[in-house]
C-alpha cells in the first residue's frame, strides 16, 4: 500500500489491526502488509484511512503463492539454487572388460 503522508498516528493505526503479521517498508512510502484476511484488512485500511484524512494513494491485494512460501521457509528464491548439469559417462563397450 501507498498513501499519501506518513505520520506516526497513521501507522500505529495500521500497525495494531486485527489479523496483521507483519509490516514490511518498501521503497519510497510503499508498505506490504502481511495479515492474515486480506479482504478484512483492506476494509479497515480504507475505512481508517477515511476516518483520519488519510489518502491511500495505492493498495492491491495478493494471495500467498507457493513462491512466497518457499522464500519465507528458505530465505531465498528457487531460482537462486544453482542447478549443475548432469555429468555425462561414456556407457560401457559392448564385450569390454572392466
Amino acid at each position: 500500500m501507498h498513501f499519501d503522508r506518513e505520520t506516526e498516528e497513521w501507522q500505529a493505526a495500521w500497525k495494531s489491526l486485527d489479523g496483521v503479521t507483519s509490516v514490511q517498508a518498501e521503497s519510497a512510502g510503499f508498505y506490504r502488509v502481511l495479515t492474515s484476511s486480506g479482504s478484512r484488512t483492506t476494509m479497515q485500511l480504507v475505512e481508517m484511512a477515511a476516518s483520519l484524512g488519510e489518502t491511500l494513494t495505492s493498495l492491491s491485494v495478493q494471495n500467498t503463492t507457493l513462491d512466497d512460501v518457499f522464500v519465507h521457509y528458505t530465505g531465498r528464491q528457487l531460482r537462486d539454487e544453482q542447478v549443475k548439469p548432469p555429468v555425462f559417462t561414456m556407457p560401457p563397450r559392448p564385450g569390454a572388460r572392466p
